[in-house]
């Protein structure tokens, strides 16, 4: 498996931590077991580490998943009207279950009393305006509950819900990812099941123990983190709300790394000064001269080596700021 991990990192910009290229020729079966040299165990656990990797910032990327469930939503809205699960029976009906289902559910022309096909066509077409389920946050499992953990479904989150202004959450108006990554063999170190041989001259075969190797090394080697998407934005900071709620009901605080902003508009804070945006505008310095010409003047003291308040370059002339055309 080594050749989709190489290829992966490269196509999407990921640094690999292993070199796969130092792998293959240091392969020998002995005993009809594959061994590696001893002198790259500490390779081999990288590239444990990196499918790891490449399943936590590729595989599982909130937006890839946020897609992938509207795509679910879609075809199970479609069920009726193209026998997605019949088809999905047979080997020879299964071909055409292919990326072309999308482009017939999108152009499909539902009855007038079919709402599914058309709540099914709706999202389609959110997905091609990229109005995608937004992703509110998540939290990692605690070690010590992880062997006994069990996967939260959207009712626990909406029944933590409180007040919120009339804002009544449903478990249809949430998602929530119940994800888990491992290095292959769930909590097991997989390395521990790896065997390895001295050198060319050796034909025995033996096991490295991870305390031989580095103390750097994790003493777990699975974690468990819930997601929660929101599929109408409306619902947005309820639903965060909630979340939170209810990890302070199993946790007593919250476990999330990083706050969750609100999407309020009423809420979010602007900026000020000259460089704040104006209303109905993507950028203030395309509608603020002022704005525009300090930033020149700006620009100019530092390509000419600082200067002060007043536009005065150290040990120059004073900088005359750029007139506006």
């Amino acid at each position: 498996k080594f050749d989709y991990l190489a290829r992966d990192c490269y196509y999407c910009g990921v640094q690999a931590s292993c070199d796969f290229s130092r792998i293959m020729p240091f392969v020998r079966v002995i005993d009809d077991t594959i061994c590696f040299k001893a002198s790259e165990v500490g390779n081999i656990y990288e590239i444990f580490h990196t499918r790891a990797s490449l399943h936590r910032r590729v595989y599982t990327h909130k937006v890839a998943k946020a897609i992938e469930y509207m795509i679910v939503d879609a075809m199970v809205e479609a069920n009726d009207a193209f026998e997605i699960v019949k088809k999905a029976q047979s080997p020879k009906s299964f071909l055409e279950l292919d990326d072309s289902i999308l482009k017939r559910i999108e152009y499909a022309n539902p009855e007038d009393d079919d709402s599914r096909l058309r709540k099914a066509k709706s999202v389609v077409e959110r997905i091609r305006r990229r109005k995608l389920y937004k992703y509110v946050n998540e939290y990692c499992v605690p070690t010590e509950q992880l062997k006994n953990w069990k996967k939260v479904k959207a009712e626990d989150i909406t029944a933590c819900q409180k007040g919120d202004g009339g804002v009544d959450l449903r478990p249809d108006d949430i998602v929530v990812q119940n994800m888990k990554i491992d290095w292959s063999m769930k909590d097991k170190n997989p390395v521990d099941h790896v065997f390895f041989y001295q050198d060319a001259r050796s034909d025995t075969k033996f096991s490295i123990p991870k305390e031989k190797v580095s103390t750097l090394l994790p003493n777990v080697f699975q974690e468990r983190r819930v997601r929660v998407f929101v599929k109408d934005e409306a619902n947005f900071d309820a639903v965060s709300r909630a979340f939170e709620a209810y990890q302070e009901r199993h946790f007593g605080s919250s476990r999330q790394v990083a706050a969750t902003p609100p999407r309020s508009k009423a809420k979010r804070h602007a900026l000020s000064g000259p460089f704040a945006l104006k209303k109905g505008s993507s950028s203030g310095l395309r509608t603020d001269p002022e704005a525009r010409k300090k930033l020149r003047l700006t620009s100019r003291e530092i390509t000419l080596g600082g200067g002060n308040a007043n536009g005065k370059a150290k040990g120059k002339k004073p900088l005359t700021p750029v007139p506006e055309k």
